[in-house]
């Protein structure tokens, strides 16, 4: 039973097995107190039946689960046959103490509930002690208490005085009483301090308020359920045991009307005066710091009294203030421009997927006809448009020169790629957030004017009989504010690339130091420009 099983039952047939054997219902309320398991109910039935009633529950049960656990020609293992042997002895014993006191194995225990005693003292007004609540509660069953009986209602009683009900020591005996359950005139007997009478006064009452607002599940308190839990107050009365206990009043989101201690720290009224009064007189204090670091001094002045020392300070403290969301403003901004110029990773990756080119035909080699196809990604969190693409050719990578085309309806066409059929579409192409679109580019690029573009491109690398192409565009993503983004992502400029691929082959200190400074700045100028759009 150590998982909360018990045997092979599920819920229902442990129900019907039990109430089969003992006219017993196990699922119970009263059988729940340690748990809903079927394991925590059978514990709760053992220590709470008579032995009569666990034997004819037992008996049975451990031959049920004898016959599962040797079912199918299985043998007993060691531990389970020593732990039936142990269970039957105790079988055993408790039939022997029924055959020796039937009248003690007659008798059957009554445990209340928490909801019983809850019921009893809506019905039962004034201070009964947990005796006399044992013998009301038993009576309806039998006419004596046995003493499980009685400590077990002390039990519940001291767990309901942590959730809200009262106690009161009087002459060695518990009295206990959920005082706000009583008649209204029993209430109001509460607020009169007599040390002749038996009844409570207001300091215990506030102090059963303070214990149910500190419930540490509970940020703020409905002023319904406030009172229904101590019934009997009137509202006026009710509000100003709250406002004297220092809790304070605010409006929910639905307009009810919520209550909550303004603090919970533990310090009482005399406590708070004086740190009150101290407060107020650091307020008032000449030399008082005057710099605009303390901020729990400013705040402390706009609750000080119209003194002419205080209200230069406020104006001081004003004009500070402005100065400060000044200042914060500009290192806001200057954090703003930093990231979009120096942390911008891009918004568009390009994945290639194929890529071919040659000349249109053998009599015009000049013609080149170039076809790419690839996915493009929209990286960024915002919807995007991809506002170009760009075809670059390397020339020297360490001296960064290239040949870049540009897209344009002179220069071929652009598909969308959906499976097997494909659609022409224009730029600028627009993208949700991390949307992917495969997209074919295919365009004639005439290299008569320019001799080397052709060579470049002619030239091919062979092993053996396989020869294929030596040089390869690279394809970039431009979006709509005109940043240039490679096939990763990240972004580009001619300039800046053509002085990254050059700063390397610098060889003195001197001239690496130089280009380091030519790159740094045209980093910072080409960022700026592409910042000039978005501000606009």
């Amino acid at each position: 039973m150590r998982t909360g099983y018990v045997s092979d039952f599920s819920d229902q047939t442990f129900r019907e097995f039990v109430m089969e054997k003992t006219k017993i219902d196990i699922l119970a309320e009263q059988y729940a107190e340690n748990g809903t398991s079927k394991a925590n109910r059978l514990r709760t039935f053992l220590k709470k039946e008579s032995n009569a009633t666990v034997v004819a529950l037992l008996e049975p049960l451990l031959e049920y689960a004898l016959k599962e656990k040797t079912d199918f020609d299985r043998d007993l293992g060691a531990r389970d046959e020593r732990l039936f042997i142990e269970a039957r002895k105790i079988v055993q014993k408790l039939k022997d103490e029924s055959s020796q006191n039937p009248l003690r194995t007659a008798m059957k225990l009554v445990y209340p509930t928490k909801n019983e005693i809850i019921e009893f003292f809506r019905n039962h007004t004034g201070f009964h002690t947990a005796l006399r609540i044992s013998e009301l509660l038993v009576a309806p069953h039998r006419n004596n208490v046995q003493e499980p009986e009685w400590r077990h209602i002390r039990d519940l009683l001291h767990e309901l005085k942590s959730e809200g009900f009262l106690l009161v020591e009087k002459e060695g005996q518990d009295i206990y009483n959920e005082a706000f359950s009583s008649t209204p005139d029993k209430i109001k007997k509460y607020f009169e301090v007599s040390k002749g009478d038996q009844m409570l006064d207001s300091k215990q009452v506030r102090m059963s308020l303070i214990t149910f607002l500190n419930e540490p599940k509970f940020q703020k308190r409905s002023f319904e359920v406030i009172k229904r839990r101590f019934t009997g107050l009137e509202d006026f009365e009710l509000r100003n045991v709250l406002l004297s206990i220092g809790a304070m009043s605010y409006r929910g989101s639905e307009g009810e009307e919520l209550w909550e201690l303004q603090k919970r720290d533990g310090k009482d009224e005399f406590e708070k005066h004086s740190e009150q009064t101290r407060r107020a007189d650091s307020t008032l204090n000449p030399e008082q710091p005057k710099i605009v670091g303390n901020f729990a001094w400013w705040l402390g002045l706009l609750r000080s009294t119209n003194h002419a020392l205080s209200r230069y300070i406020k104006s001081k403290a004003l004009r500070s203030l402005l100065l400060l969301i000044l200042v914060f403003s500009i290192l806001f901004m200057g954090a703003k421009f930093y990231a979009h110029a120096f942390l911008d990773t891009g918004y568009f990756s390009y994945q290639p997927q194929s890529m071919s080119y040659g000349s249109e035909s053998a009599e015009k080699p000049e013609i080149i006809y170039a076809r790419f196809q690839g996915d493009v990604r929209n990286i960024s969190s915002s919807p995007r448009y991809l506002r170009n693409l760009v075809a670059v050719l390397w020339k020297d990578k360490s001296l960064g020169s290239t040949w870049r085309y540009t897209y344009s309806s002179d220069l071929g066409e652009i598909h969308l790629i959906d499976g097997a059929s494909s659609i022409p579409i224009s730029i600028p192409i627009h993208f949700e957030p991390n949307e992917t679109k495969k997209l074919e580019w295919a365009f004639k690029l005439d290299t008569s004017g320019d001799e080397d573009v052709r060579r470049f491109l002619s030239e091919r690398t062979c092993n053996g009989d396989f020869c294929w192409n030596k040089n390869n565009f690279d394809i970039l993503a431009a979006d709509s504010r005109g940043n240039i983004f490679n096939s990763d992502g990240i972004l580009q400029s001619q300039k800046v690339i053509d002085d990254w691929w050059v700063f390397p082959n610098n060889r003195s200190a001197k001239d690496r130091f130089v280009a380091s400074v030519d790159l740094f700045l045209g980093i910072i100028a080409w960022k700026t420009l592409a910042l000039i759009p978005l501000l606009k």
